[in-house]
C-alpha cells in the first residue's frame, strides 16, 4: 500500500464499526479456524409473557461468555438467578462448552456468582479506584 495514511479519532459510525468487526472476524476465521459464534438467550417470563429477567450468552469454540444477566429487582433473592444461570450453563454444555466466563462490577453480583461456583481471574479498577470490574470463570466439566 502506498500513499497517504491518516490516523483520526471519529465519532461512532455504525458502518465503520461493523466493517472493523467483520474484518477482524474474517482474519480470525482464516488464521485460527474460528467457528461461527452461537448466541442464545435464557429468559424469565411472567404468566402474561412479560420479560422479568434473562441472560444473553454467546458460545465461541468451547467457551461460553455470559454477556448480560438481569432480573427485576422485585424478584431477586428467590433463587431465580441461580436457576437462570444453571439453565444457561446447561444449554452451553449441550452446545459443547467446557468453560463459562463473565464480568461484573463491585456494585453488582460478585458474591452471587461466587455462590454459583465462579472464581475471579482478573480485576480492573474503575472510576479512579472507586469501583472494580471482576472477570470470573467456571469450569463446566463434570
Amino acid at each position: 500500500m502506498s500513499g497517504y495514511l491518516k490516523i483520526k479519532v471519529e465519532g461512532t459510525r455504525p458502518h465503520d464499526a461493523r466493517e472493523i468487526a467483520e474484518r477482524l472476524i474474517a482474519f480470525n476465521r482464516r488464521t485460527a479456524g474460528r467457528p461461527e459464534p452461537q448466541p442464545f438467550v435464557v429468559t424469565l417470563r411472567a404468566e402474561d409473557g412479560a420479560l422479568r429477567g434473562g441472560i444473553e450468552a454467546i458460545l465461541h469454540w468451547d467457551v461460553v461468555f455470559i454477556d448480560t444477566f438481569w432480573i427485576d429487582e422485585e424478584l431477586r433473592g428467590r433463587k431465580l438467578g441461580a436457576q437462570l444461570i444453571a439453565a444457561a450453563e446447561t444449554e452451553a454444555r449441550g452446545r459443547g462448552a467446557n468453560i463459562a466466563y463473565l464480568d461484573t462490577f463491585s456494585w453488582q453480583a460478585r458474591p452471587f456468582y461466587e455462590r454459583q461456583g465462579y472464581a475471579v481471574f482478573g480485576e480492573l479498577p474503575y472510576a479512579e479506584g472507586k469501583h472494580r470490574r471482576y472477570f470470573m470463570w467456571k469450569s463446566l466439566q463434570p
